[in-house]
């Protein structure tokens, strides 16, 4: 009877650690999770932008190209004709998303109306407009751009008196139309009134 005793008791002392042993791991476990979840109340930004979709974080605006400067310098040697540096940017601040187009310059002489300058120089025009945007030089960055180019004179006499610059976008749409005029032999700056921004 004694040693039915001693065995039953043994067995429940075993019975009662091992639930213990259980019950303390659980609330641990419970602990750590409680103090996990206090400390995820805040998100950093790279976790929210991973976990929230697009939907909920608004709509993403799309680059925008927009000419920044353009410098045009009119040079009688070694060769007559127009050194140009147009900077274009991007008016939408972004990580990831490339401002993306076709640049042309057309050069103008009002005395010669058939001296006309192209940038690039295998480019066609089709009624004084490039005649298809793809030809253009292609641009292709995240905030800004830098264009040098050379357009030389192409008349007898005179000199250009404007320079046209045309920036598409990728799907062959105008974006920029501006016109920039000749102030005097040494540069240009662009014209007060009629310069167009599309």
């Amino acid at each position: 009877m004694v040693r039915r005793a001693v065995a039953f008791g043994f067995i429940l002392l075993l019975v009662l650690s091992a639930g213990g042993c259980s019950r303390n791991e659980s609330d641990e476990a419970g602990d750590r999770t409680g103090a996990a979840a206090g400390k995820q109340q805040e998100p950093t930004e790279a976790a929210r932008s991973r976990g929230i979709s697009a939907a909920d974080r608004g709509p993403e605006q799309r680059p925008r190209i927009e000419s920044e400067s353009v410098d045009l310098v009119w040079q009688e040697s070694p060769e007559r004709g127009i050194r140009v540096e147009v900077t274009l940017s991007n008016a939408v601040e972004t990580e990831l998303a490339r401002a993306k187009g076709y640049v042309f310059l057309i050069a103008r002489s009002v005395a010669d109306p058939e001296a006309v300058g192209v940038y690039p120089w295998s480019a066609r025009l089709v009624d004084g407009r490039p005649d298809r945007a793809g030809d253009g030089t292609r641009v292709s960055f995240l905030e800004k751009e830098r264009i040098r180019a050379f357009i030389p004179f192409s008349g007898e006499e005179g000199q250009y008196d404007s320079v046209t610059l045309f920036v598409y976008d990728l799907d062959g749409g105008l974006i920029i139309e501006e016109i920039y005029r000749v102030r005097s032999t040494e540069g240009m700056s662009p014209e007060d009134e009629g310069a167009l921004a599309l």
